[in-house]
């Protein structure tokens, strides 16, 4: 191997080091996005930069076996970047049809065979591409080689491919922006300049440059300096067009070109499509190949734009479009019409099943805006409110609601106001056409800012039936309510009645073993009838309410002493002021007597002097005991209230059931001698019976 250097490989290696920086460029813009333009480019500068490189050391480093190697990898370089170009005309231009994978493959199939040639050919195996003899020529030891016609094959293709690229680039560029204009252009340049020195090189017409030079890599300084501007000053690989077909051919809408006798000059797939025409439109009148269209190009004013929305029949099935039709001026001259045509199936189809779901829907849906004026309701309000939809609308919906309830309403409406997107639940009473009232559950919903409703949403649901069973539940749970505190008053009444007799009856008992006096078996037995009679009027109590029925002239004071005896009285002294007939029912006003007479003794003491006399309405008992605290003489007759810590505070409340069902006021004061006084008014003393 010998080294030898030559002035010819300062461009050279000035011409890899602008391929080096181009490519480091083009990978930076790959990582951050991909994109088939950037790719091609990457490709053609690092194929550039291998036929760079691969020439350098072939001037560098000469032996016979390295210079065969470095013409072999030759071929990388010069294959690839002749077939990028053509690739990156493609992707810039929009042509992806020839970037798929089967036409990527069949393009580069004729570079991958003559790399295998190359090698074949390096190694001695044949010369179908080149021949040639080493020699020294001013002191440089090179190969003087002669191109086989297998080579000139080879480079007919490849030209062919990269001037393809230009061309499909030359042609983009005419009529497009001059910034495009002006990327092309140094792409162009950029590329054809190593192309020429190139060609010099193999055809050997280059009468200054000796035939053994080539000065290929010497125009990749040229392309690099010519790429690095199209990039740099007018953003070659950010601002890349877009090819027209690809745009029209791509829109979802169909696009139609009229002339100036609405003759048909372009249309894209989706136009045929809609218009459901398998062949060619070009060249025929709008009427004839679009007559649904005809109305509205005949009634379209130049200067304006006309739309309509048409129903069509395509391959059977109903279509919905909107077609859009405008006028085309190039420099204020009228040169034709442009229709657009807009397949709306989808979305009609979506409107009108909502719009069936809301005219077939049990609920009252109805748009307001913010000042409570209904703009929009359902049909369904005929049904539920038994009136036209044209009448409520342009009303303020706060009218048809119950005054009882509007105030709530329209707090819960403003709230929402200011509140876009949130939601509120109220219940309210709905005036229909016959003046009832309807129960309504709403939800109010603010859609003010969907510019498609721009308004208050509510959705009604009549509640009237589940509103009564309400009604009617809450009822019958008052009612049971009022049953079990009876129920609670009876059970308190038997158990708090009942113990006086059955203590009498105990402790008769109890002296009837010790003495065996039958007076105290009498005692037991008037005892047992007391608690029968208590259990009797319990029973009646239950069965006919508190109200007194039948009365009779009951003498106070044999009322007050049988009572006596019907309750552990033990020291007790009873004192009977005057006579007092009152009209009661006896067996009511002896339960109310037991009560007071035992009340006065728990709370008296087994000593306590119990005295009963008439006033000037009625009556009263008091006692000489300890009395009750003046805060207490009002709530003392609650049920549960009681001064004694072993009181179940139930007497005194069945005393004033018992005054209340006879029509008297019970009172509670201060006795004569600082005791506990009830006074009953409203009772009016009779005469003593006879």
């Amino acid at each position: 191997m010998t080294f030898q250097f030559a002035p010819l490989m300062i461009p050279f290696v000035i011409s890899a080091v602008f391929m080096l920086a181009l490519m480091w460029y083009g990978i930076s813009r790959l990582r951050e996005r991909f994109g088939t333009t950037t790719a091609a480019f990457v490709a053609l500068v690092a194929s550039a930069l291998i036929w760079t490189i691969t020439r350098t050391l072939q001037w560098l480093f000469t032996s016979e076996p390295l210079t065969q190697v470095w013409l072999a990898l030759l071929y990388i370089g010069y294959g690839g970047t002749t077939l990028s170009v053509f690739f990156f005309g493609m992707a810039f231009t929009g042509r992806t049809e020839w970037l798929s994978r089967r036409r990527v493959g069949l393009v580069l199939a004729p570079a991958v065979a003559a790399f295998g040639l190359a090698v074949t050919n390096a190694a001695g195996l044949h010369t179908l591409l080149w021949t040639g003899e080493f020699t020294t020529i001013n002191g440089l030891y090179i190969l003087e080689r002669e191109f086989r016609p297998l080579f000139f094959i080879y480079y007919v293709y490849t030209m062919v491919m990269l001037f393809s690229g230009v061309f499909v680039l030359l042609r983009m560029a005419i009529g497009s922006p001059r910034i495009y204009r002006r990327q092309t252009a140094a792409f162009v340049v950029g590329s054809l300049a190593p192309v020429i020195l190139g060609t010099l090189y193999v055809l050997q017409l280059n009468p200054v440059i000796p035939d053994f030079v080539d000065l290929t890599p010497v125009g990749f300084a040229v392309t690099g300096l010519c790429y690095g501007y199209g990039i740099f000053r007018y953003q070659m690989l950010d601002l890349i067009p877009v090819a027209r077909d690809t745009v029209i051919e791509s829109m979802r809408d169909g696009y139609i070109v009229l002339d100036e006798n609405d003759r048909i000059v372009d249309c894209n797939s989706a136009a045929t499509e809609a218009i459901n025409q398998d062949t060619t439109v070009v060249g025929n009148s709008v009427e004839t190949v679009f007559p649904a269209c005809a109305d509205l190009i005949s009634e379209h004013e130049h200067g304006t734009q006309t739309e309509t929305e048409l129903e069509l029949e395509v391959d059977g099935q109903r279509r919905f479009v909107v077609a859009n039709v405008s006028s085309l001026y190039d420099d204020d001259r009228l040169i034709g019409r442009l229709l657009l045509i807009r397949d709306v199936t989808d979305q009609r189809a979506v409107q009108k099943r909502y719009q069936a779901l809301i005219e077939n829907s049990s609920d009252l849906i109805t748009v307001i805006d913010r000042d409570g004026t209904v703009t929009y309701v359902s049909p369904s309000v005929r049904k539920i409110v038994g009136i036209d939809p044209a009448v409520a609308e342009g009303r303020n919906a706060f009218g048809f609601i119950h005054e009882d309830d509007r105030g709530r309403v329209k707090d819960a409406f403003e709230e929402l106001i200011d509140n876009p997107g949130e939601k509120r639940r109220v219940e309210y009473r709905l005036s229909s056409a016959d003046g009832e009232w309807l129960d309504m559950e709403s939800e109010i919903w603010n859609l003010l800012d969907n510019p498609f409703v721009e308004g208050i949403v509510t959705n009604a649901r009549e509640i009237t039936e589940r509103k009564e069973r309400e009604r009617e539940l809450a009822a019958t749970n008052e009612q049971l309510k009022e049953t079990n505190e009876k129920l609670d008053q009876f059970a308190s009444v038997i158990s708090h009645d009942l113990r006086n007799p059955i203590n009498v009856a105990k402790g008769h008992v109890q002296l009837a073993r010790e003495t065996g006096n039958e007076e105290s078996f009498e005692k037991v037995e008037q005892s047992l009838d007391r608690m029968e009679s208590i259990i009797d009027d319990v029973l009646t109590l239950a069965r006919e309410g508190e109200e007194i029925n039948e009365t009779e002239a009951v003498d106070l004071n044999a009322a007050v002493r049988e009572a006596w005896e019907y309750v552990e009285t033990d020291d007790a002294t009873l004192e009977l002021v005057d006579e007092c007939t009152v009209e009661a029912d006896r067996d009511r006003l002896l339960q109310l007597l037991e009560n007071l007479v035992r009340n006065a003794i728990e709370h008296g003491g087994s000593d306590v002097v119990v005295r009963v006399g008439s006033s000037s309405d009625g009556f009263y008992i008091e006692d000489d005991g300890p009395g009750i605290p003046e805060e207490m003489h009002d709530e003392i007759f609650e049920s549960g209230t009681t001064t004694n810590a072993n009181g179940t505070g139930l007497g005194l409340s069945i005393v004033t059931a018992i005054s209340e069902a006879h029509g008297w006021s019970v009172s509670a004061t201060d006795g004569t001698d600082g005791g506990a006084r009830f006074e009953f008014s409203g009772v009016g003393c009779l005469e003593p019976a006879e």
